[in-house]
C-alpha cells in the first residue's frame, strides 16, 4: 500500500494552495473533528497564515461548532498556545486565555479582559 506511511506532515506539505488548508481547518471546525481542525490550523501556523486561523476560530465560536470547557477548545487552546511563539504572539497568548474563557465568544471576552497584558501599540 503506497500511502500506508504518509504522515500529515507529508501530506500538507503536498498541498501548495493555502485555501484547500483553510477549507480543511474550517470542515475539520464544522464536524467537531479535532484532529483534522488541529492538524489544518497547525499547517496554517507553519505557513504564517494565523489570520485565517483567527477569523475561522471566531466565526466557529459564534456559530456554535465550538464550544468552551470541550476537548476541541482545549486541544485548540493547548495547539495556540504552543506553536504561535514565534509566529503570532497575539494569538498564542489567545491560545492562553482560552483555557478560562468562560462565554462561546472568546474572541470578545479576550480583548475585553481585565489586567489583559498583551496590548497593541496603538493602545
Amino acid at each position: 500500500m503506497l500511502y500506508k506511511n504518509l504522515t500529515a506532515k507529508e501530506l500538507y506539505a503536498s498541498i501548495c494552495v493555502t485555501s484547500i488548508i483553510e477549507e480543511m481547518f474550517k470542515t475539520g471546525l464544522k464536524i467537531g473533528s479535532t484532529q483534522l481542525a488541529v492538524s489544518a490550523m497547525e499547517e496554517l501556523i507553519v505557513r504564517g497564515d494565523t489570520d485565517i486561523i483567527q477569523r475561522g476560530l471566531d466565526s466557529a465560536f459564534k456559530e456554535g461548532h465550538v464550544k468552551i470547557g470541550t476537548s476541541m477548545s482545549t486541544m485548540i487552546a493547548r495547539s495556540l498556545s504552543e506553536s504561535c511563539r514565534e509566529a503570532d504572539p497575539l494569538l498564542q497568548c489567545f491560545g492562553k486565555f482560552l483555557f478560562k474563557a468562560k462565554t462561546n465568544d472568546p474572541f470578545t471576552e479576550f480583548v475585553n479582559y481585565p489586567g489583559l497584558e498583551f496590548r497593541s501599540s496603538r493602545e
